[in-house]
C-alpha cells in the first residue's frame, strides 16, 4: 500500500472523487519485515581474520627467530663458522693505522701548469675564432627519418 506524503495543501483532489476514510493504523503487535542478510559476510569475516591472525603469527615467529640469532654472528657466507678454524691476529700496539685519506699527502706535492689552459690567454675583441658545434636533434631508428631530420634542418638554413 502506497502512501501520499505531500501537503495536503499540495495535493489536488478531483471534486468527483470523495476523500478517503482514515484507516486505524496497525496495531504495534504486527511484525516487521526483516532486512535481507548479507551472503557470505561471515565467510568473508572469517577469512580476514584468520588471514590476519596468520601474518601476525609470522611476524612473531620471525621476531622470535631473529632473537634467537648470536649477536657476532654475520651474514656472510663464505665465513667460516667454526672458531676452531677462523685465525685470530692479535693488533701490535706499535703498528700505525693506515691513513684513510692519502690526498692530504699528494697535494702538496702536485703542481696544476696554467700556462698551457688556452681559456686563461689574451685574446684581442676584433679577432674572431672559429668554433664548430655538434647539436644531437635526435635519434632514429631508420636512417630516411635521420635524413628527413637533417634536411628539414638544413631548409630553416642551421
Amino acid at each position: 500500500m502506497t502512501r501520499d506524503y505531500a501537503k495536503p495543501s499540495t495535493t489536488k483532489t478531483s471534486s468527483k472523487s470523495k476523500p478517503k476514510k482514515k484507516t486505524a493504523k496497525k496495531s504495534a503487535a504486527a511484525p516487521k519485515a526483516a532486512p535481507p542478510a548479507p551472503s557470505n559476510s561471515g565467510k568473508s569475516k572469517f577469512f580476514h581474520i584468520a588471514l590476519i591472525t596468520a601474518i601476525l603469527g609470522g611476524f612473531v615467529y620471525g621476531l622470535y627467530k631473529l632473537a634467537q640469532l648470536p649477536a657476532d654472528r654475520t651474514l656472510d657466507p663464505t665465513t667460516p663458522t667454526k672458531p676452531s678454524q677462523a685465525k685470530q691476529v692479535e693488533p701490535t700496539k706499535t703498528e700505525k693505522p693506515e691513513a684513510r685519506f692519502q690526498f692530504y699527502d699528494m697535494l702538496p706535492n702536485s703542481e696544476v701548469e696554467t700556462d698551457a689552459v688556452t681559456a686563461y690567454t689574451f685574446k684581442e675583441k676584433g679577432v674572431q675564432e672559429e668554433y664548430q658545434y655538434m647539436l644531437q636533434t635526435g635519434s632514429f631508428r631508420q636512417r630516411k627519418d635521420a635524413e628527413r631530420q637533417k634536411a628539414t634542418i638544413a631548409f630553416q638554413g642551421l
